[in-house]
């Protein structure tokens, strides 16, 4: 019983790892994405798609993190491990991913959003992953200076990039419409008379 409750810890865990993954790969491409689209100034419809699907990508990934998780604390709480369940790098791993779906709410339906939530973002990603890297075994001392430093140096750079770029918000590209070229008209032919007939 209690190897096969290890197994399917592991397969969760092993689930949940490939949520983190797809997440934080997915949100790094946003990042990029978003950074291409406010130096242009306009988001097309190729770029537009392309982070429509990146967006879907990142919401599968969080769905993985949250369904493998709840999984996980019960198996936890049934095998009696309340202390892996109440460790402080496990509590805060479900904060920062109620963070993460709090942001992924907000920017819902807006494939690139405007504004600096996305650096709020990328930093909270980065975050889980070193998070869920470290395991239960940390303090909420170290946990909380991490998370603080890595934040304070995050979401500065993350302006610096973005404030030099901005030229305003990105507008979805119009497509002009190219007038039709009319071929011009033959010119009507004038019967030239023939010259007179001079009689010698």
């Amino acid at each position: 019983m209690s190897f096969s409750l290890d197994l399917v810890n592991l397969v969760l865990y092993c689930v949940q790892q490939f949520g983190v993954t797809l997440g934080v790969g997915a949100e790094t491409v946003i990042l990029v994405a978003y950074l291409q689209a406010i130096r242009d100034g306009v988001i097309d419809t190729g770029e537009e798609h392309f982070a429509g699907v990146v967006r879907r990508v990142l919401s599968f990934g969080l769905l993985l993190i949250v369904s493998s998780g709840v999984a996980i604390t019960v198996l936890e709480y049934i095998s009696l491990h309340t202390g892996v369940i109440f460790a402080p790098a496990y509590i805060f791993k479900c904060i920062l991913i109620a963070l993460s779906l709090v942001l992924t709410a907000v920017t819902w339906g807006k494939s690139l959003p405007q504004g600096f939530l996305e650096g709020a973002a990328g930093a909270t990603w980065y975050a889980i992953f070193v998070v869920h890297i470290l395991a239960p075994v940390t303090t909420w001392s170290r946990l909380l200076i991490i998370f603080g430093a890595w934040s304070l140096g995050f979401i500065p750079l993350w302006i610096l990039l973005v404030l030099p770029m901005r030229r305003g918000p990105a507008k979805p590209a119009t497509v002009k419409k190219i007038k039709s070229i009319e071929a011009p008209l033959p010119k009507e032919k004038v019967a030239v008379p023939p010259p007179p007939i001079v009689k010698k």
